[in-house]
């Protein structure tokens, strides 16, 4: 392909009616390295909205491209106030009681502030919140606000009138002034995820200077900052991706830009006290120090050894051991694992779960959520998720309560101590739901051949204090079916490989491997799957 590093005729190129053209003129100025500061520059200013969001997706572009944010208004209120002051113009919608429980923990945390009225007055009665407390620092009501605007973006028209009311700007002022604090940065991201699932508001967000921010932090070092600026820009990049990540859902791998599709997707779905990032780190990764140690093993070690491309998803959903550490007591009803199949179902759908080969990964709870997926979709009388199940190609599963687990049935002191959750107490061993799960389960994947690979761990668990209990005894953790490998170590040590060589990881990549290689055909025809290499040397 000959390349021309005349910029007009590149612009040229990334405003073609062809998305394929499109696609190389951004590939052709993402590759550029020679020029001089302003070249970069100039062409960062003339390129449109969607060349701007290719770019900052690309692999190892020059951020030359990208002019610094605006600089805003400087305000007579502290940047608290602010954040405040938009928590009072978002309405109640009364679709999540958990909305108004995070605003009102910011509200009191901001007080002595004068009671302003609107919609979140304290007027009249509201719902149980923490008590007020004195002295609280400025960073803690600022935190506070933020995860209450969290909570707010998952509203359609709540994310439209936190725009519409500068919104864009103010977290903008909020992360120039606080560009130090991680927290702060992960809080904003999680909000501008949530905007950027709505395409109304794409321009906004594009307009409004946050491009150039998502590239730096697409290539930083935080994992958890990583995959949000992945995620917001692969929503945003809705000239080059057709699906949507909705709340919860991170894609770990690939990052950037490619041209090939993927071959095969690995879903990964965390359990009980666990996260979509913090659940499958390497053991004791934070103790050892050589090259190998990962922060997230199946982004850094399935990536590298498994040839072919594939894609790496990454469920999140808020999930407790105990009650006493729920985020929000008004969720119980949407924690039940029948509520959270219906709701990750969808998500998945909306991410393009289901249009190519799946491998599931899920650690404890995180299992039975893939079964009752797989359930959802068995019997899915719409068609509309019925590609999850015929696409499903293997199960890997770690730690998973099968058949129930005895921590519904602590004894009464236990039972206090540990006030178990939602989520705990729907692992009743004798519950007829859970059976009912599994029997389909057994019968689906028997019938059709589908492999499955489990690990059980053999040590108890220290929960709280004292207090170490059998989270998944063995006997719960062999579901009866495939491969089954006992691991001397916890329930939490029971994803997370110590490196390379240990056992969980060398079966866990031998059976993506052994799929791979007995589907060749199949996985030829989707390898071959990529845009068109035109040669445009004309063009050029």
């Amino acid at each position: 392909q000959s390349q021309s590093l005349d910029p007009n005729k590149l612009l040229e190129l990334t405003r073609s009616s062809s998305e394929a053209t499109r696609y190389l003129g951004v590939e052709a100025l993402a590759g550029i390295e020679c020029w001089k500061d302003y070249q970069f520059k100039a062409v960062g200013e003339k390129v449109d909205g969607r060349t701007l969001v290719g770019l900052a997706r690309s692999k190892d572009v020059d951020l030359r491209y990208f002019s610094s944010p605006p600089c805003h208004k400087t305000s007579q209120k502290a940047i608290y106030e602010e954040l405040i002051d938009l928590l009072l113009l978002l309405p109640d919608t009364h679709e999540d009681k958990c909305i108004e429980y995070f605003t009102q923990i910011a509200l009191k945390h901001a007080q002595p502030l004068q009671d302003q009225g609107g919609f979140w007055s304290f007027g009249g009665s509201t719902l149980a919140s923490p008590d007020s407390k004195d002295h609280l620092s400025e960073s803690t009501i600022e935190l506070s606000s933020l995860a209450a605007l969290v909570r707010h973006s998952t509203i359609h028209s709540n994310c439209v009138k936190i725009v519409d009311s500068g919104g864009l700007a103010l977290l903008q002022r909020v992360y120039q002034m606080k560009c130090d604090c991680l927290k702060t940065k992960i809080l904003i991201g999680r909000i501008l995820a949530n905007l950027s699932i709505i395409k109304q508001l794409h321009d906004s967000i594009i307009t409004s200077g946050w491009i150039s921010i998502l590239a730096e932090w697409i290539n930083c070092n935080s994992l958890v900052l990583t995959s949000l600026a992945a995620k917001i820009l692969s929503n945003l990049d809705s000239d080059f991706i057709h699906h949507t990540l909705e709340e919860g859902v991170y894609i770990l791998h690939p990052i950037h830009r490619t041209k090939k599709k993927p071959i095969l997707d690995i879903v990964l779905i965390h359990g009980i006290m666990g996260g979509s990032f913090k659940t499958w780190r390497q053991n004791d990764s934070s103790k050892l120090q050589n090259d190998n140690t990962s922060s997230c093993w199946p982004k850094d070690w399935l990536t590298e050894d498994i040839i072919g491309d594939i894609r790496i998803i990454s469920v999140d959903y808020d999930t407790h051991l105990s009650e006493w550490a729920a985020d929000c007591p008004y969720d119980t009803q949407k924690r039940s694992l029948a509520n959270r199949g219906d709701e990750m179902i969808m998500k998945l759908k909306q991410a393009g779960i289901g249009e190519r080969p799946i491998i599931w990964l899920g650690h404890s709870l995180g299992g039975l959520l893939i079964k009752q997926i797989l359930e959802l979709s068995v019997h899915d009388t719409t068609r509309v998720y019925g590609g999850i199940k015929d696409s499903t190609k293997g199960f890997i599963f770690y730690g998973v309560p099968h058949h129930g687990s005895y921590l519904s049935k602590l004894s009464n002191k236990a039972f206090y101590i540990l006030y178990p959750s939602v989520e705990v107490q729907d692992l009743d061993h004798e519950s007829p739901k859970l059976k009912l799960l599994q029997n389909n389960f057994l019968q689906y994947v028997q019938n059709n051949s589908i492999p499955c690979l489990t690990f059980g761990e053999l040590r108890k668990t220290q929960v709280t204090t004292g207090l170490k209990l059998d989270i998944v005894p063995p006997a719960s953790s062999d579901t009866g079916y495939g491969d089954y490998h006992q691991i001397d170590t916890d329930h939490i040590g029971i994803c997370k490989p110590s490196d390379k060589s240990s056992e969980i990881y060398q079966k866990t990549l031998d059976f993506i491997v052994q799929y791979l290689e007995s589907n060749e055909d199949i996985v030829s025809d989707l390898y071959t799957e990529t845009l068109p290499n035109y040669l445009l040397i004309e063009a050029f």
